[in-house]
């Protein structure tokens, strides 16, 4: 359950800050949103379309240029070091929950 509840925590962070953000949104937020999208896509490869797909929609009107700031990279290394450390099995019970929309 701890995976569930780190993804649940870093995703209902992020959120907000992405729906209230201008088209530029907080770059800790999507640095933290893109960790654990990109950690979903390799952990589950069979539902990498539908992560990807979900996380394109969060992202409609994103600005690229987050991506080169120090905030982005401290978020992405941040959530992926945390996100390594957790019981894979459960890890993949949250990410395909993620991908079907559950």
């Amino acid at each position: 359950m701890k995976i569930l509840k780190v993804v649940t925590f870093c995703a209902a962070t992020a959120l907000p800050h992405l729906v209230n953000a201008a088209p530029a949104a907080d770059a800790s937020a999507l640095g933290t949103v893109d960790a654990i999208t990109s950690y979903c896509e390799k952990l589950v490869p069979s539902h990498a379309s539908q992560i990807a797909q979900r996380a394109n929609a969060m992202f409609h009107g994103r600005s690229n240029d987050a991506d080169d700031s120090h905030a982005y990279r401290e978020s992405y290394t941040g959530t992926m070091d945390q996100l390594s450390r957790t019981d894979k099995t459960k890890a993949i019970a949250a990410c395909t929950a993620f991908a079907e929309g559950r």
